[in-house]
């Protein structure tokens, strides 16, 4: 859509003006400058029904016309309020979300002059993701071991969709950040993977990540000696997978993230809106009530991280009927009271008193 959409007034009658409309096309509409003491506005569109606001650029009218659907009336007419400053001159025409769009908007002013838009197709709804979510208390260095194969596995997803390149970020407590370009076909150099896995091995790192255009695998290590867990994330966007094939993706996302060791406390795979980040407070969980993730083997033993369908949560594989293990402001909150995870060691303790009341504080994911 061009940026800016010139009107003229149109001919309808002897002696009308030819000069041009002041105003310009935007994503959802347009805008114009009215005429002097103008405070007729007719619209006219292609489709209907039509719900439009109209809005003055300080805020001081906002006034809604509506085309109803059936009778032909293409044209609503709408009177406004008497012009003020020139700046009160300009209007804002805002079509609403409608199913299918109009393509084409058409405001009038007075006799003759005109502002066309053309607007642009809405864009399909998200598709959301298919995400693949497990945390264990394993080891530095059994999770060392079990990340390897993920980050190949990642890879190979990766390729299999398309992806030619990857981008790899190593985050540790006593080097700075390592940052890689992959070739999906080479797979990952040999100075990144020993750097990653002897951070993971001695419970050094901080964050791994593994991202390509539409898949992405994120890893939070526990680091050595504290009392949380081990987060492992798997995203692929949906847009790039076909609907056949969903149900094949995600139970290999399930096989590689469920191996059966001991240490697993959380996994599932599952076909989301937004998909979860470690360490972070997804949106599902805060509507629940949660406002920090106490990232503790107590909390994500129990607690379900996305509304999952089917999930290994409370030791044991479950389907359906999984809304006990769902987040819950009062689970939060004993989670993260003196009395209970915070009573622990003194790292949990001063954690505690830093975030405020969560052993370790989670942002929006």
């Amino acid at each position: 859509m061009p940026r800016a959409a010139q009107g003229r007034l149109l001919a309808f009658g002897a002696g009308a003006a030819t000069t041009s409309l002041q105003g310009a096309a935007t994503p959802r509409g347009l805008w114009l400058v009215l005429p002097e003491g103008e405070r007729e506005v007719s619209l006219h569109t292609d489709r209907l029904p039509l719900s439009a606001t109209l809005k003055r650029l300080r805020g001081s009218d906002i006034e809604r016309g509506f085309f109803p659907d059936g009778g032909g009336a293409r044209t609503a007419a709408v009177t406004l309020s008497p012009s003020g400053s020139d700046l009160a001159r300009v209007l804002w025409v805002t079509v609403e979300a409608l199913d299918p769009a109009p393509s084409e908007l058409r405001v009038e002013v007075g006799d003759g002059a005109s502002l066309t838009a053309r607007l642009p197709r809405a864009p399909a709804s998200t598709p959301g993701w298919l995400c693949g979510y497990r945390a264990c208390d394993a080891d530095p260095i059994a999770f060392a071991s079990h990340t390897a194969r993920r980050v190949e596995a990642c890879l190979e997803l990766m390729a299999s969709i398309g992806a030619r390149h990857a981008a790899l970020t190593l985050s540790t407590r006593d080097a700075p950040a390592h940052r890689a370009r992959v070739s999906l076909a080479r797979g990952l150099d040999a100075e990144s993977w020993t750097l990653a896995l002897r951070a993971l091995a001695r419970g050094a790192a901080c964050s791994l990540t593994l991202e390509g255009p539409r898949a992405a695998l994120r890893v939070a290590p526990s680091p050595r000696g504290a009392p949380s867990v081990n987060e492992t994330a798997l995203e692929v966007d949906r847009a790039v997978v076909p609907e056949a094939r969903e149900p094949r993706l995600l139970a290999a996302m399930e096989a590689l993230l469920a191996e059966p060791e001991a240490s697993r406390l959380q996994c599932w795979s599952a076909a989301l809106d937004a998909p979860p980040t470690p360490r972070c407070v997804t949106r599902w969980e805060r509507d629940a009530g949660v406002r920090a993730l106490p990232i503790t083997a107590a909390w994500l033993g129990a607690t379900l991280r996305a509304p999952a369908r089917r999930a290994f949560i409370a030791g044991a594989w479950r389907e359906g009927a999984l809304d006990d293990f769902h987040p819950s402001a009062s689970a939060f909150r004993q989670a993260v009271s003196p009395e209970g995870a915070a009573s622990g060691s003194a790292q949990v303790r001063a954690w505690w008193r830093r975030t405020g009341g969560a052993p370790m504080q989670g942002g929006i994911a």
